[in-house]
């Protein structure tokens, strides 16, 4: 957040935008896929909020930079108040969530919706669980193996797609989106942070639109067979921690981790 050194400047870069003080503007794709830029003048016009992301590789800025450039571009933008810059962790979460006394929870246990980096809602589950499974009794580790069991699984899977979506090119991916593979439905269940919601009625046009690119099919049944078992293996995070191990080296071995 940053103060406002100028209110009539302010005010005139919303009526620009036609919004009003208090509504986000929010920009995406602006540097890469995965790149945000989200502006929020305060109600009286005397703060702005600036949210901004970018996966830094192929030449774009980063998420700072584009602050940084955004600051440079608006004068009447004032002092920082408070706020920082970080990377967020895009993989699946990890494995142990407590340990000695503490629990990891948001993006200390890289508990961020793999798809798209957003991790206010995982950390508000992971905190209000922690805080329930203490509150009955429970011990840190009751806390780790329900948020695998429960979430871990919506997680893995969605990690996979991450993996499987990051090594397709330009080409591949608008032959995705053009034949509906990815229609309105799957986006809207990135967006919502659960599964899509697939029905016997849904997968026949998909099937014959296979049909049109049948290159297509080999990644697409590799990364549908990552996410059941991504989704069995969570179900069956063991409470044992002798067998965690084995466990951990098997979905890694599924989902291709490097660490």
């Amino acid at each position: 957040m940053r103060a406002v050194r100028d209110r009539a400047g302010a005010l005139a870069y919303c009526e620009a935008l036609g919004i009003a003080p208090g509504e986000v503007l929010a920009r995406v794709g602006l540097a890469g896929g995965f790149s945000v830029l989200n502006v929020r003048v305060s109600d009286d016009g005397e703060r702005i909020s600036i949210l901004t992301g970018s996966i830094p590789a192929l030449g774009f800025p980063s998420g700072k930079a584009i602050l940084d450039q955004f600051v440079r571009d608006h004068p009447w933008v004032g002092d920082r108040i408070f706020g920082g810059a970080g990377a967020i962790p895009l993989r699946r979460p990890y494995d142990r969530l407590s340990g000695d006394g503490v629990a990891l929870i948001g993006d200390a246990g890289c508990q961020v919706f793999p798809a798209h980096g957003s991790g206010i809602g995982a950390g508000i589950l992971a905190a209000k669980l922690l805080a329930d499974t203490l509150a009955a009794g429970g011990a840190l580790r009751d806390y780790e193996v329900a948020w695998h069991r429960r979430w871990g699984g919506l997680f893995a899977a969605y990690d996979a797609v991450r993996r499987w979506n990051s090594e397709l090119d330009d080409e591949t991916l608008g032959a995705i989106m053009e034949l509906g593979l990815i229609d309105g439905d799957i986006a809207r269940a990135g967006l919502d942070q659960v599964l899509p919601p697939f029905t016997l009625a849904s997968l026949p046009p998909k099937a014959r639109a296979l049909r049109h690119a049948p290159q297509l099919l080999p990644g697409l049944a590799k990364v549908a067979a990552r996410i059941g078992a991504a989704q069995l293996m969570s179900a069956l995070y063991p409470r044992n921690v002798r067998a965690l191990g084995a466990w951990s080296r098997g979905m890694a071995r599924l989902l291709g981790d490097r660490i």
